[in-house]
Formats: structure tokens, sequence, C-alpha cells
């Protein structure tokens, strides 16, 4: 009997091991995935907020001119 459970415990954990395996690889790629969404993610917020400041640097120097000519 001890040896038919000992067959029957290898074949379950050949059969759960990988499915395992397969998951824990499955959610590290998901994993580095969403780092590298993330980091995309912040490299565009980074492009739009440069050029927003830049502008809203090209409103400032209009509005300056602007207020410029109107005083001389």
């Amino acid at each position: 009997m001890r040896g038919h459970n000992s067959k029957k415990e290898s074949y379950l954990r050949s059969m759960i091991l990988p499915t395992k395996g397969m998951r824990l690889e499955g959610s590290l790629e998901r994993s580095t995935q969403a780092i590298k969404n993330q980091q995309i993610y912040a490299r565009i917020n980074l492009f739009s907020r440069k050029k927003y400041q830049s502008l809203i640097f090209g409103y400032k120097i209009r509005l300056i001119s602007l207020i410029h000519n109107t005083l001389t």
C-alpha cells in the first residue's frame, strides 16, 4: 500500500508543480510588463509636462511683450 501512495503522490506532484511554476512565471511576466508600462507612462507624463511648461512659458513671454508694447 505504501508504494501505491508514493506513486500517487509523485504523480500528483508532477501535475501540480509545473502549473505552479508556470503560474509563477506568468505572474513574473505580468509584473515586469506592469513595470514597463509604468515606465512608459512616466515618460509620457514627463514629456507632456515639459511640453505644457514650455507652452506656459511661451504664453508668459507673449503676455509680457504685450504688456510691454501697451505701456510703451
